[in-house]
């Protein structure tokens, strides 16, 4: 891994099936913290977010992330970027729902389409190959012109070329999904890559660990005394 990378067990995640996504040119998260004075900026940080649509652990990830960053919000200011992996590539199931979120990424709401197809996959049993699946999705962030964009062929060469060219194309491959990166070029600078999904206590304990190298305190609560 890049250096800056935390040792630490990996998360729950899900393995990609054997069939390799082809390359080009080749076949085949802390309670307690201090408030910084209202005077300092929050520090940036980006969140790179590898996943799929159809992978439990993704969505458990997402989850224990967000908590994780709403509770750390007065320290930071966080960027999210979610980048699609495909579990299943020859099937291509979940191409579609990867390539709505994308074009919703101009509209603010790649998140909530990632969040609306775990909800349509997992508590509806929905087929997020389905075009009826995922117009339902946008109609319910009111995503207009939808049914036009997911009708064309637009944004599928790029969905295949971004995939392809994943910086860490051969770990994530190996190692699964979700694959998360947290990283802030304040201060010294900063990188965090965390395989797998992680409680948020987890989340907040890396984030905390980065703020502390670009110059930001974050103490925390004494563990209570024993009894």
């Amino acid at each position: 891994l890049a250096a800056g990378s935390l040792s630490l067990s990996t998360g729950r995640r899900c393995l990609p099936y054997r069939t390799r996504v082809p390359r080009p040119g080749i076949c085949g998260s802390t309670d307690g913290c201090h408030a910084m004075p209202a005077s300092n900026p929050k520090t940036k940080v980006s969140v790179t977010f590898t996943s799929d649509n159809v992978c439990p652990w993704c969505r458990k990830g997402k989850i224990e992330l967000a908590a994780a960053m709403a509770s750390l919000d007065h320290l930071a200011e966080f960027h999210v970027v979610y980048k699609p992996w495909l579990l299943r590539p020859k099937q291509r199931d979940t191409t579609d729902s990867h390539r709505l979120a994308r074009w919703a990424q101009a509209k603010g709401l790649e998140g909530a389409v990632v969040d609306k197809a775990f909800e349509a996959h997992f508590d509806r049993k929905e087929d997020l190959s389905r075009l009826d699946t995922l117009l339902r999705i946008a109609d319910e962030l009111q995503l207009e012109g939808a049914r036009d964009f997911l009708l064309s062929d637009q944004g599928l060469d790029q969905l295949s070329l971004e995939i392809a060219s994943h910086p860490r194309f051969d770990l994530v491959q190996n190692s699964g999904v979700p694959w998360i990166e947290f990283e802030t070029k304040e201060g010294s600078g900063a990188l965090k890559v965390v395989p797998g999904a992680q409680g948020s206590e987890t989340f907040k304990l890396i984030i905390g660990q980065l703020l502390s190298k670009a110059g930001i305190a974050t103490a925390t609560k004494p563990p209570p005394a024993k009894l």
